[in-house]
């Protein structure tokens, strides 16, 4: 009787060989699901770095799905930086704007590639100031105050620079502290989508 020898990472590499284009296609898919924080943020930028450090392959589309609330502008604008640099890379990324995409979701999902960002029919989108909660000795409530201008001012600039949007589109909202909702047609008109489900 013939003796059969295994090894594990023969048949890892071949499964490997023998799965169809479309399916590595489909493996480069990221998701951002709910609150945008520390821990969900990691595991995107993780997967962003290694498809652009050690799969390096540009001719297949990254796929970004989104559906948040939004969350810390910190881990917003990590995320978008790194989308940039991808890009700047010739990377495509495509953005999938999937049932809410809300606040700094907004932002990343407008940072998609041009003619790449998709919105799902439904999908509901969100503008609004953006919230400190900052609590502690008035210096200290002063100087989070002025931190989150900064931050308020570079999310409504990088909106309007990768979008039709103009101020007056949502100022009235804005100044009332209101949140600006809206739906796929009208992200279409604004410039945040390209294409709807």
């Amino acid at each position: 009787m013939p003796t059969i020898t295994t090894d594990i990472d023969d048949i890892e590499d071949q499964n490997e060989a023998q799965l169809p284009t479309a399916e590595k296609k489909l493996a480069r898919v990221i998701g951002l699901y709910g609150s945008l924080d520390e821990e969900s943020s990691k595991p995107i930028i993780e997967e962003l770095a290694f498809y652009v450090f050690e799969e390096g392959q540009k001719e297949i589309p990254i796929n970004f799905l989104i559906s948040t609330n939004g969350g810390l502008t910190s881990e917003m604008f990590a995320i978008y930086d790194f989308m940039n640099f991808a890009k700047g890379l010739g990377f495509t990324i495509r953005t999938y704007g999937i049932g809410k995409v809300m606040s700094a979701g907004l932002l990343l999902f407008s940072a998609g590639s041009k003619g790449e960002r998709i919105a799902g029919e439904n999908v509901r989108f969100m503008i609004h100031e953006i919230s400190s909660g900052v609590q502690g000795p008035m210096s200290h409530i002063i100087s989070e105050v002025k931190e989150s201008q900064v931050a308020q001012d570079s999310y409504f600039s990088l909106l309007r620079k990768n979008t039709k949007l103009k101020v007056k589109d949502y100022s009235s909202q804005i100044k009332n502290g209101e949140n600006f909702y809206f739906g796929s047609q009208e992200a279409i008109k604004f410039g945040i989508a390209d294409k709807i489900l």
